[in-house]
């Protein structure tokens, strides 16, 4: 499965919606107070530590390993709490979209995982060991960068 996860990573996703990052750049600050959909400058003014500042200036949602696995459309894009809908072109699962954050780092991913995507770059994803540790039905792939197992799609069959 790995040969094909790589192809995959080549070829198999369509598009962020919206596009976004963030970092605060640093470690060890206080944490801020800001709930999700509230105003910050950086990742340490949201008071969760599993919530990232999103690029247009508000708390996202928890980066939570259940949050990591919703599926979702350029339509519904806005269930995925202040992050990124990421579409997905055909796969196997049938999947059209996944809700995710933009990442450098495994750290700027909460609970999950920062895989790198080919024509996309890190996307936060939710870890796994095996196919059972994923939901909504993903499945467990290899990430050829390196990064350990993550739950997303495979390519379609043909």
């Amino acid at each position: 499965m790995t040969k094909r996860m790589g192809a995959f990573l080549a070829l198999g996703v369509l598009c962020w919606l919206p596009a976004c990052s963030g970092s605060d750049g640093g470690g060890g600050e206080t944490r801020g107070t800001a709930q999700k959909g509230e105003v910050c400058k950086k990742d340490s003014d949201c008071a969760s530590e599993l919530a990232r500042c999103h690029p247009q200036g508000v708390c996202t949602g928890d980066l939570t390993s259940e949050a990591l696995e919703t599926e979702c459309t350029s339509e519904t894009a806005s269930i995925c709490e202040g992050y990124a809908c990421l579409v997905l072109v055909d796969n196997a699962q049938g999947k059209s979209g996944l809700c995710t954050y933009q990442c450098e780092k495994t750290s700027d991913c909460g609970q999950g995982v920062c895989v790198q995507l080919a024509g996309v770059g890190g996307a936060c994803l939710s870890p796994c060991n095996d196919n059972s540790d994923c939901s909504n039905g993903f499945v467990c792939v290899t990430d050829p960068g390196g990064s350990g197992k993550a739950c997303l799609v495979e390519p379609a069959a043909g």
